[in-house]
Order: C-alpha cells, then sequence, then structure tokens
C-alpha cells in the first residue's frame, strides 16, 4: 500500500475537468492504497475526511490588496502538509508553482512525481505582456517549469500535449493517456424539438456571450431549443453574462450535477463549444457517450473532430453557424455523426484509461 498525494483541487467543491479526472482516479486508487488531498483554493483552510475515507486539506492561496493571489508563496504550507503525510508519491494536475514545490519535495525525499497535463496553458512558454500581474505570473511560471524538469512521470491527454511540451521545455512525454469517462445508464432518446446545449463554468476564457449570439441567430427557427449549463459567479463578467442570458432565446438551466448533465446529453441533439483553449473536454467525452456530435469553435485535441467525422471544427463563428445549419436540416448526417462519436468515445476514452495510470506509479 502506498500514501498518494493529489495535488489538485478536491471534487466537488471545485467542479473543473481536471478535479473530475483526479476523483475519478483517486476513487480508484483508494480501494488498494492511502489517498490524501491537498486542494488549493479555497476561501478558508480545514481538514476533514470524505465518506470514502478520504483526507482532504484545503488550502488559501496567500494574497495582497491590489494584487491577488500569490500562488509561488504556498511552499511552507505545502511542505508542512507534505512533512506531517509523508507521501509516496505525489501526483499533481495543472501546472503552477505546485508543481515546482512538489518537485523539490520529492527530490530532497524517498517520493515520486507524477504531473499530468491539464490543458494547452500549461505546455505553452511564457510571453511577457503588458499586464501588471506579468512578473508575478513569470515567478510562478519558473518554478513551474522547475517541476516539470524534475517530474518522475508526465502524463498528456493527447498527443499534442506530448509535442508542445517537448517544443517549449525540451521534455518527453513518459506516455499518452486519454481522459476517461464511466458509462451512464441514461436512455438515449433524441425527440423534438432539436436541443442545442453549451455546457461549462460561465467564464471568459469559455466565451458563453458567443453561444447566446450563436442562438440569437435561430431565434426564427422552429423546433429549437438552445440551452445553457454552468455555474455562475456574482463578478461584473458574470452578471454581464446572465443579463445577455435573460433576454435571449436561451434556457439557462444553472449548474448541474454529472448526472444531471448527462440526463440532458441523453435527449440532446448537438454539442457546441465556444472556449478559448481546453485540455481534452470531458464535456465532449460526455456528449460522444450519448450520441451527440460536437460543433467547436476552437478547441479540437488532436484533429479528432475532422479526422474522425464526430463533429465540427469551425474556426470562424460565421462557419460555426453554417455548422449548425447543416446538422438542424440534415438528420441523417446527425445521427450517423452521434453513433461514430459514441463508438470512438466508447474505444478511447472508458475507465480501463485509468490502470494505465495506475501501473505507471506502481512501477515508478
Amino acid at each position: 500500500m502506498a500514501k498518494i498525494c493529489f495535488l489538485i483541487g478536491y471534487y466537488p467543491l471545485i467542479m473543473g475537468g481536471s478535479e473530475i479526472q483526479a476523483s475519478y482516479l483517486a476513487n480508484k486508487l483508494k480501494e488498494k492504497n492511502d489517498i490524501f488531498y491537498i486542494s488549493v483554493g479555497h476561501p478558508n483552510e480545514r481538514i476533514f475526511s470524505d465518506q470514502k475515507g478520504i483526507k482532504v486539506y484545503t488550502v488559501k492561496i496567500p494574497s495582497l490588496p491590489f494584487i491577488g493571489g500569490l500562488k509561488f508563496l504556498l511552499k511552507n504550507k505545502l511542505d508542512d502538509i507534505f512533512a506531517i503525510e509523508k507521501p509516496d508519491i505525489i501526483y499533481q494536475r495543472i501546472g503552477y508553482s505546485a508543481t515546482g514545490f512538489a518537485a523539490l519535495f520529492c527530490k530532497r525525499n524517498n517520493c515520486k512525481l507524477v504531473w499530468h497535463i491539464a490543458s494547452e496553458q500549461d505546455v505553452k512558454s511564457f510571453k511577457f505582456g503588458f499586464k501588471k500581474r506579468d512578473l508575478i505570473n513569470y515567478i510562478d511560471y519558473k518554478i513551474m517549469r522547475y517541476g516539470i524538469k524534475y517530474a518522475d512521470i508526465i502524463i498528456a491527454q493527447a498527443k499534442y500535449q506530448k509535442e508542445q511540451l517537448k517544443k517549449n521545455y525540451n521534455r518527453e512525454t513518459t506516455i499518452v493517456i486519454p481522459n476517461f469517462h464511466p458509462l451512464s445508464n441514461n436512455k438515449i432518446k433524441k425527440t423534438l424539438p432539436i436541443k442545442i446545449v453549451w455546457i461549462s463554468n460561465i467564464k471568459p476564457l469559455k466565451q458563453p456571450e458567443l453561444f447566446i449570439q450563436l442562438a440569437e441567430k435561430f431565434k426564427n427557427y422552429n423546433n429549437l431549443q438552445f440551452i445553457m449549463v454552468g455555474r455562475i459567479g456574482v463578478d461584473p463578467y458574470s452578471k454581464k453574462i446572465y443579463n445577455k442570458i435573460k433576454s435571449s432565446n436561451v434556457s439557462y438551466l444553472g449548474e448541474k450535477t454529472i448526472e444531471e448533465v448527462e440526463k440532458i446529453l441523453a435527449q440532446a441533439h448537438i454539442f457546441i463549444s465556444t472556449s478559448l483553449y481546453e485540455g481534452f473536454p470531458n464535456t465532449f467525452i460526455q456528449a460522444w457517450l450519448h450520441q451527440v456530435p460536437v460543433i467547436s469553435l476552437i478547441v479540437d485535441p488532436d484533429d479528432i473532430l475532422k479526422t474522425k467525422k464526430i463533429g465540427f471544427h469551425s474556426n470562424l463563428f460565421n462557419r460555426m453557424e453554417e455548422d449548425v445549419k447543416l446538422l438542424i436540416n440534415d438528420s441523417k448526417k446527425r445521427e450517423e455523426m452521434g453513433i461514430r462519436a459514441q463508438r470512438y468515445a466508447l474505444e478511447n476514452h472508458s475507465m480501463a484509461n485509468i490502470e494505465k495510470i495506475i501501473g505507471l506509479m506502481k512501477n515508478a
């Protein structure tokens, strides 16, 4: 039995794609190992055990007035927890200064670091701009870079991440393992109206305003329903989006559990992504498993939508509008795409992928 630290947000307190993926892995590893979480990014610090007996440390990010969070000041807090728990393996997902702090601890102790690339941002090189936080972000980046250099195992979600890691960090990826998702028991039933869904937390990088704009283009169509699902905040941007939704033809359902999302997808016809960047979106996999083709404005990991013919990579907003029209009007093409998508997801994104990660940890 190994003691494994999950240095990532604890799901469901933090609800993101990486956190969901990590929770599936943690729950599986808990069967034969001692698991604990260090979950960074909470308003309050506490220690508790969940229903499965997994200990969770919630950690607050140090901050200063008018500057905001300073993640590179987390080192002492993380070191204190590492010293108490003495992990054999640290599993860290999402690249930032904690990646470097974990690598330093592992280097000085009998511990192995498994770093799992979370998104395109993790493997990009840093570029200075004219933002007031650029210097702070650069310090965070340099510490993260140390972590990438000395990580014992690096897992990529897709081939493009492997290529970017080599190009920008001169570091080889240990293995590419696609994201995984459990099967649901929902009965797939597609009835009118045609349901076009957008599912994500509502924040600038997801560009929800473009989905609202897309829905507006189809306001005079019959038998169409545009549905938006996701957590919305109370910041000025979120309030602006919420006001736009209220005056639009979009049905906003709020934040939903994974189970509720999958019930929505079981009845959906088209899934829309307007994100600026992603890793490998869980929502793509969930949509495919429910026979829903994906139309994505920007994101298409490894050109899968295009090469596997399970959706469209639009690139331009006007092209996205045309792609939506095509699938609205051609039910046969839409259904064929959906069936291909489900087959692809079953073959490439099953829970069997977890065993590959567990095998790496056993041999670390």
